[in-house]
């Protein structure tokens, strides 16, 4: 019998793989000093599909950042979101399904209560039924002043228009659609 197979991974060992994925050293060097928090981050790597590296990168900077935020709030052991619902919700904001500002609202509400995540996606999804051309046309006849500057050249009042659609759909909406 192989004596090996179920042994735990070294922290060397597990910074290498972390590093090889994408994570910077600090990273890994971070995830390996609490165990807990390893084993949480290998189960959300052992989801993800291996093959794409723009997921790779979005997944490394969601576990770097919103996940480490999360974890100065309360302990991995009592985070309420699975791995696999971890990796749903980054899957879901890199199909552009959700907007990211969605996704982390309901990957940190997730972390600390019990939430369908499928439910949760489905209910903030880009394509519920917001009628966007409906938002567009209210901004623009609520903004004349702004239509007229960007009518006159000011391209980059475009940016205020985008982000006033955005505040009326909550956020739902992504600047690229838009």
């Amino acid at each position: 019998a192989d004596l090996t197979a179920n042994l735990p991974k070294l922290p060397a060992l597990r910074i290498k793989e972390y590093v090889g994925y994408g994570f910077d050293y600090p990273s890994a060097l971070f995830i390996t000093e609490n165990k807990n928090l390893a084993d949480y981050v290998d189960d959300i790597l052992n989801v993800s599909p291996t093959t794409n590296s723009e997921l790779h990168r979005l997944l490394t900077k969601w576990i770097t950042s919103e996940l480490f935020a999360i974890i100065k709030e309360i302990e991995i052991d009592e985070i309420k979101l699975s791995a696999k619902n971890f990796f749903t919700i980054v899957e879901t904001v890199f199909a552009k399904k959700i907007t990211r500002i969605i996704g982390k609202q309901i990957l940190h509400t997730a972390c600390f209560e019990e939430k369908n995540i499928l439910e949760e996606i489905a209910v903030h999804s880009i394509s519920t039924s917001i009628d966007l051309d409906d938002v567009i046309e209210t901004v623009l006849s609520e903004n004349p002043k702004v239509v007229g500057e960007y009518k006159q050249g000011k391209e980059k009042v475009i940016n205020v228009l985008v982000g006033l659609v955005m505040k009326k759909t909550n956020g739902v909406i992504s600047p690229n659609e838009v």
